[in-house]
This record gives structure tokens, sequence and C-alpha cells, in this order.
């Protein structure tokens, strides 16, 4: 688990220094068409801000991705927790991380590979610098790509989460009234103390919420 939340804060770190990227080129290309191309940079900041919002997309993803794992992890922890001792060992969760990362940049480098930057010729600013660069096929690779991935891949996330917080409060309420029901009358009351949802229970499942309500944020945002 600490190798998932290490790799998750630094996926968000990056997704928001390329969110500050996209920030600061905003404001540069305001500031160049503000003062009508009388001071302008040697970078298109227009450029920029599409460039860095594509690469954005790359954390992005990661971070998707190890939000559903933690979720899962946690709720099989409570549901299963002889399960989740054997199955979410350190190996595995490193193979699933380096696989998160790998598809997450292998997916989108069709995308990038169809915009750069280079050198070109502006009249705005009657100059030459960096400006952005894409291919007329750009539209037809982003369609592909973010239908498969931007759209389809964050509601199957939710949908995996919301099955496993089900399952794992169905869990808990199957334990309570079992181990109530095979009591005596004469440890009734001692039974319905034990039954009774612990600081602990209530812990867990506060976390579980919270990483819910994280993984929807990213898929607003």
């Amino acid at each position: 688990m600490t190798t998932s939340l290490l790799v998750f804060s630094a996926s968000d770190l990056a997704y928001e220094v390329s969110t500050f990227s996209i920030a600061a080129s905003f404001f540069c290309m305001v500031f160049e068409t503000s003062s009508k191309y009388t001071l302008s940079f040697t970078i298109e900041p227009n450029g920029v801000y599409i460039y860095s919002g594509h690469v954005s997309r790359m954390p992005y993803i990661l971070s998707n991705l190890t939000i559903t794992y933690l979720a899962v992890a946690r709720c099989l922890c409570v549901a299963k927790p002889i399960l989740f001792k054997n199955m979410f060992g350190v190996k595995l969760t490193v193979y699933l991380l380096i696989t998160f990362g790998v598809f997450s940049v292998i997916s989108y480098l069709p995308v990038l590979d169809f915009i750069d930057m280079s050198p070109q010729y502006s009249a705005l600013i009657n100059a030459t610098r960096l400006s952005l660069w894409v291919s007329p096929n750009r539209q037809l690779v982003i369609k592909v790509v973010w239908v498969y991935r931007d759209d389809v891949m964050p509601f199957v996330n939710q949908i995996i989460i919301s099955i496993f917080e089900v399952g794992s409060t169905l869990q808990h309420s199957d334990l309570a009234f079992s181990f109530k029901d095979g009591r005596t009358a004469f440890k009734r009351q001692q039974i319905e103390n034990t039954s009774t949802p612990s600081v602990k229970d209530y812990q867990v499942l506060q976390q579980v919420v919270t990483i819910s309500v994280i993984s929807t944020y990213f898929v607003i945002v």
C-alpha cells in the first residue's frame, strides 16, 4: 500500500506540474494578445498550452488506475483479509504499478506522435519561433484514443470501485448477523456490543469513501 501511495503521489505531482505549465502558457498567451504581439516569446504559448494539456493525460491515467487499485485493495482488506494478505504482496503491487505506468505512456504516444513543437514562421510576430505543428490525422487518432481510454476507462473504474464497496459492506453485514445468531441468549448483550461497528471499521470505510471521492474528482477534472 505504501508503494501505491508513493506512485499516486508522484503521478499527482506530475499532473500538477503539467497543470501549472498549462496555466503559465495561458497567461503568456493572454499577455501576447493583450500587447498585440508587440511583445512576444521565443516559444509559442498556445503550442505549449496544447502540448502540456496532452502530456498531462499520462500522469492523469496513472493516477486513475492507481486510485482504483488502492480502492480495490482496501475493500479486499476489509472483506477478505486472508485473501488480501495472500494476493497483494510487494511484488504484485510493483508489477501492477509498472504495468499501469507503461500503459499510461504507450496509450498516449500515438497522439503525441501527431503533434510537435518545431521552428516555424509566424506572421503575427513576423519572425520564426518554436510553434505547434499538428498533423491532419491527429483528430482521428484522438477520437480513437479518447473514446476507449479517456471515456470508457474512468467509467469502468467507477463501476469496479462501486462493486467492491457494496461487496465490502455486505460482507460486514453478513458477518455481524451470523456472529449474532450463533450465540446464546446469555451472551446476547455482549454480542450486540461486539457486532456494533468499531471505530476502526468506520475509519476503514471512511478511507474507501475518500478514495472513491478522489477518483471521482479525477474523472470530472
